[in-house]
């Protein structure tokens, strides 16, 4: 009987192991530091590149908008790669209060606006790159963006 439990607790502890995650990765424009915002399904949106292993590729503009026409696929922070072109890497941290002075990404969180009261919405995700002494500045213009109007750029 012991044996039946062993195997059953194995058989369900082996099925209930994650699938690794598809990353997202983020190519920013060399030296970028400001509001990142990606607004999904757009239709005029760009298509969106996929690494062999099958990673999302989001190539960001100099302004830090992207428009893609990928539906919203949202992720676990620990999943995503912040890079500028010359390869590299910007560390992440969820908590802007860690951030330090060199420069991090941080504070992702996903939203949706609606250009008509009873429409559709839009959804859409925001991070900051900056460091530090730069974090509440942007994270107050963030806040304060007027983001349908961003649509239309």
């Amino acid at each position: 009987m012991k044996t039946i439990y062993l195997l059953l607790f194995l058989i369900l502890n082996i099925s209930c192991v994650p699938k690794e995650s598809i990353k997202h990765i983020y190519i920013l424009p060399e030296n970028f530091q400001g509001v990142v915002v990606i607004f999904y399904d757009q239709k005029d949106g760009e298509n969106i590149e996929y690494t062999k292993d099958g990673n999302i590729i989001f190539k960001i503009g100099a302004n830090g908008i992207l428009k893609t026409k990928m539906e919203f696929t949202p992720t676990d922070a620990k999943n995503n790669e912040f890079w500028y072109p010359e390869k590299k890497l910007i560390p992440y941290r969820q908590d802007v209060g860690l951030l330090n002075d060199s420069i991090s990404a941080g504070g992702l969180h996903y939203g949706k606006l609606y250009k008509e009261l009873n429409g559709t919405p839009v959804l859409f995700e925001m991070t900051y790159i900056s460091n530090k002494q730069n974090i509440d500045s942007l994270a107050n213009a963030g806040e304060s963006m007027n983001l349908l109007s961003l649509l239309h750029l």
